[in-house]
């Protein structure tokens, strides 16, 4: 590795966005398809594909909010989770997802002083579970049902909402938005490092699609994620993803102040299982010089080698002579990205069989009529799966 200034030593983020680019010729490749042409096509497309339901039930006459990311910004403050599908049925993590609901539910709802024992249904996970499932489900079925010859995967988006003047049939909603899984971004794959962490990143609360805009805003268009970094030049998680960097063969990640994604549990089973040696420390930016890789994760894109991280000055956008660091030599994380890949569909769970037993929102009581429910869906869904 070479610098043209020495990045030795204790460096703050000033003095590291006044060092020059490391630069190294990049090898390999890193695009793996994880959704169809057909998700590309409907990015394009004027009115791109998608389906909302609510509590279990499509909901036509709702907004027809085309984004999840707008849904998140337009409706009430809530706890929300974003997840994918696996072979159209089956969601990746679907117990870590009611897990996160549960605790953001609990968090917040006390944090606006108001009783989350009153809400069993979304603050304790056993509970939750079938809610979240017919949610799913619901919006899967949707889904295929507007698009019958769409052959790929399904982001899906779940916001609860408890303000009351929002329910009026309920103590709280459950909206669900389903849309194409995105293509995971081609090489290279950039990072920005600006801002700051968010204020409580146990919870994974609407609000903070609101409150990053303004970091949005100032990222190139095709750089991939912004890192946020404490004010002691610690790189905690990015402003969708969790962030890893690789140093004398171990992986370093924050181990407390982050929200710990679904594909992030993952990868740490991955590398205990693999023998790869683990650092629960956020990998300080001081040391980027030495870093012989680093990645980010979620659900879009499960674990994505980084090519380039670019610490710009602040308050502007990334430009030429911005102090940078590039990756050649990153093996390891392109292993763990293939492992991570290859464990998905080992670690989904049928949201149509989890979803039997539901009985609110009148989605049918009882197991028969559950059964009968999720028979019919897993017909199609098969149907759709045979297809592709």
């Amino acid at each position: 590795m070479y610098l043209r200034r020495s990045l030795t030593g204790s460096l703050s983020i000033l003095a590291l966005r006044r060092a020059v680019c490391l630069s190294s010729a990049l090898t390999g490749t890193r695009h793996f398809a994880t959704s169809s042409a057909a998700a590309e096509a409907a990015a394009a497309s004027a009115v791109p594909m998608h389906s909302i339901t609510r509590n279990g039930k499509p909901a036509p006459d709702l907004p027809a909010t085309q984004d999840a990311k707008s849904m998140l910004s337009v409706y009430p403050r809530g706890a929300y989770t974003t997840a994918r599908t696996v072979d159209f049925r089956s969601v990746f993590e679907f117990d870590a997802h009611v897990e996160r609901m549960a605790q953001t539910s609990k968090l917040m709802l006390v944090q606006s002083g108001k009783d989350a024992s009153a809400y069993p249904e979304l603050t304790d996970p056993h509970a939750l579970r079938p809610l979240l499932a017919a949610s799913f489900r619901s919006c899967i079925q949707d889904f295929i049902d507007k698009y019958p010859d769409y052959q790929g995967e399904i982001r899906l988006t779940v916001l609860a909402d408890w303000e009351e003047d929002h329910n009026a049939h309920g103590d709280f909603t459950l909206l669900c938005h389903g849309s194409p899984l995105p293509p995971i971004r081609p090489p290279p794959v950039v990072v920005e490092v600006r801002g700051c962490p968010r204020e409580n990143a146990l919870a994974k609360d609407s609000a903070w699609i609101n409150e990053r805009k303004g970091l949005e805003a100032l990222k190139r268009p095709e750089h991939d994620e912004i890192i946020l970094p404490t004010a002691d030049g610690r790189l905690l998680e990015g402003t969708q993803t969790n962030f890893y960097a690789v140093l004398d063969g171990a992986v370093h990640t924050a181990g407390a102040g982050v929200l710990e994604g679904t594909v992030r549990r993952l990868l740490l089973e991955v590398c205990a299982r693999e023998g790869i040696r683990v650092v629960l420390e956020a990998p300080a930016l001081a040391d980027m010089a030495y870093w012989e890789g680093a990645l980010v994760s979620s659900t879009s894109r499960l674990a994505l080698p980084v090519d380039r991280i670019v610490v710009p000055r602040e308050g502007e956008p990334a430009q030429d002579g911005d102090a940078c660091r590039e990756f050649r030599d990153d093996a390891l994380c392109r292993r763990i990205a293939q492992l991570v890949r290859g464990q998905v569909r080992s670690h989904s769970q049928d949201v149509f069989k989890a979803a039997k037993g539901c009985s609110r929102w009148g989605l049918g009581g009882g197991e028969g009529a559950a059964a009968e429910d999720a028979a019919a869906a897993q017909a199609a869904c098969e149907s759709a799966a045979g297809a592709r």
